[in-house]
């Protein structure tokens, strides 16, 4: 179903911020768990404040948007492809 490590954390991603699992934080705890999912999956992540403030303005828009089109789906996608290293 889910191809590589970024189409999982895509996944993680945006449904823990669309489907409002709580009442307040959700943003954050995409942030956050998105994060711990590819540390724990062995993803060597960019360590600047660049990358942080990248994601969170990413999880801002992705919160900002209506529905789930699939622009949004390739746009968070494609970030990830582009900022995650496998440590193998």
């Amino acid at each position: 179903m889910y191809q590589d490590l970024a189409s999982l954390a895509t996944f993680y991603f945006l449904k823990l911020i669309k489907k409002h699992v709580f009442n307040d934080a959700n943003k954050r705890t995409a942030f956050m768990a998105t994060i711990l999912f590819l540390k724990r999956n062995n993803a060597a992540l960019p360590t600047d404040d660049q990358f942080q403030l990248d994601l969170g303005n990413l999880a801002i828009e992705v919160a900002k948007t209506d529905g789930e089109p699939e622009k949004l789906r390739h746009q968070v996608q494609s970030f990830f492809d582009q900022n995650i290293k496998l440590n193998l």
